[in-house]
Formats: structure tokens, sequence, C-alpha cells
């Protein structure tokens, strides 16, 4: 999980892009009519974006006669969209370009509209509250805040990261000698308390836990075969230390706490490990 780069230019010009297109009709006339509220209404986001306080933006009243018009300007097929999610998705470093960073398991195949857009529609094409994401996280994500304002979900374009660690992974072995992991939140390293908490109920909100074990299930394999096939030429001791090396590299790229990173972290630092693929090898 990183946090991604936000959109650089002008956000009122996508809007009016959007609406330029749009062939004559009542709906682009209602659009032309409250286009200066728009305009108005993403000066305001934009302030709030720069503070890290949209969850304090009001709902406005004004457009809810005027909801369908602006939602008929958000198709995730349209030119609007497509040059949007395009321009967003080359901010980012490749290694996460096309990943979703809510959970990091899946491609971000979709965009999450961070603030909802039932209740913001006239932030519908706002390239700030389009956040690239899966459409399993998005499914999860039928609002922004509790009742009481309190966030309920990272927003990766401000909320910054720690570097410390708070995802863990243990695991344990069964009848049959398999693995199964199950990952768990820590505070081991004293971070924010408000930060971690925001981590919390985004991966809780998200079942990140639950599916970050799944994944790790399903990709273990990988992990074990290449450690094996690295002992017909070099010791586990030495391979050990490669895979340690690697980790360093890869937390720089996909993320400190890269379910993956935590996963191999996890293994390679358990003498139970060492000693099964050591007694694999031998079997082998």
């Amino acid at each position: 999980m990183k946090n991604l780069k936000s959109y650089p230019h002008n956000s009122i010009d996508v809007h009016l892009n959007a609406v330029k297109r749009k062939n004559a009709s009542d709906s682009k006339e209602n659009l032309i009519h409250i286009e200066n509220n728009v305009r108005k209404d993403y000066l305001d986001y934009d302030v709030h974006f720069s503070e890290n306080d949209i969850e304090n933006i009001p709902k406005r009243q004004f457009y809810i006669p005027f909801k369908l018009d602006l939602q008929s300007l958000y198709n995730f097929q349209s030119k609007t969209i497509i040059d949007v999610r395009g321009h967003i998705e080359k901010l980012q470093e490749r290694t996460i370009r096309y990943t979703c960073q809510n959970c990091t398991i899946n491609s971000a195949n979709t965009l999450d509209h961070v603030l909802p857009q039932g209740e913001f529609p006239e932030f519908i094409v706002n390239p700030k509250n389009l956040f690239p994401c899966c459409s399993q996280c998005n499914s999860y994500k039928n609002k922004y805040l509790e009742s009481n304002g309190i966030k309920l979900f990272l927003n990766l374009y401000l909320d910054n990261l720690p570097n410390e660690q708070y995802l863990f992974v243990k695991f344990e072995f069964d009848d049959n000698n398999e693995i199964d992991f199950e990952y768990f939140l820590f505070n081991k390293y004293e971070i924010n308390v408000d930060t971690f908490a925001l981590i919390k109920s985004h991966f809780e909100k998200l079942y990140l836990l639950e599916r970050m074990r799944l994944k790790a299930n399903e990709d273990y394999s990988e992990i074990e075969n290449l450690i094996l096939c690295g002992l017909n030429k070099l010791s586990i001791d030495f391979i050990f230390d490669e895979i340690k090396q690697n980790i360093i590299n890869d937390q720089k790229a996909y993320g400190f706490n890269h379910w993956k990173c935590v996963l191999k972290l996890a293994l390679i630092n358990d003498d139970r490990f060492k000693k099964y693929i050591q007694e694999k090898r031998t079997k082998a």
C-alpha cells in the first residue's frame, strides 16, 4: 500500500470539458446554468484537499434537482474518464501503476468516488475525487464517514502512510504439514494513534486481513518453489540473506507494509520455516 500522486492540473477543466462534450439537451443546458456554482465548489474542494479535510465539505442541497444531470457526466468508457484515469496512472510509479492501492491485491479496474457521487454529484468527474481502485474494494465503500463524521477509509492521495510496520502475519503447520497464514494489525512501533485507528478501520471495512490471507495461501507455493530451486546451487543461508535484501527493495517499490513483503519477512525470520525447507529439500 502506497500513497498516490494526485491530479496536478485545474480540476474544473475536466468538468467543463465533460459538459462541452455532451450533445445539446435540457441536461446540458442545466449543467451550463449551474456552472458558476460548480466552479465555486471545485475551488472549495481544492482548499479542503490541500488541508486533508474533505470530510468537512458540506452536502449542497442546491444540487438535488440537478443530480441526474451531473451523474450523466460520468461514464467509465467516456473520453473524459479515460483521459483522467490515464493521466493519474502515468503519475504513479510503474510498480504500483495498475494495482489497487486500497488493497494491493487486485488490479485497479475502476475508479472510486472518494466523496460518494450520490451525496456529492457536483464532484462526479473531479479527478481529485476519483481514486484508481478495484471493483471489490469499490463495492465495500458504500459510505466515507461514520455518522459522527469520523473517516472510515484512508485517502491515499492525502493520508501519509507510516514507514513503521503495522501489518504482521503468523503461520502454523497443519496435520498435513501445510502452512496456513493469519494476518493481523499491531501498533508495535507506536505510530500515531489516530493514524493507526484509520488504518484499522480501512482494513476492517475492506476485509483486507482475510483477503490477504487467501492471497498468501494462493501465492505461497511460488515462494517455496523459488527457495527449493535455489538450493540446487546455493546454501539456504545465502538464499535467505538474498531474500532479506529483496524485501528491502520490494518495500520501497510496493510499500513498507505490503502483504507479500510482510509474508516473506515472517517466513525467513522463523526457524520453523527454515527447518521445514531443509526437511523438504532432503526428502526431494
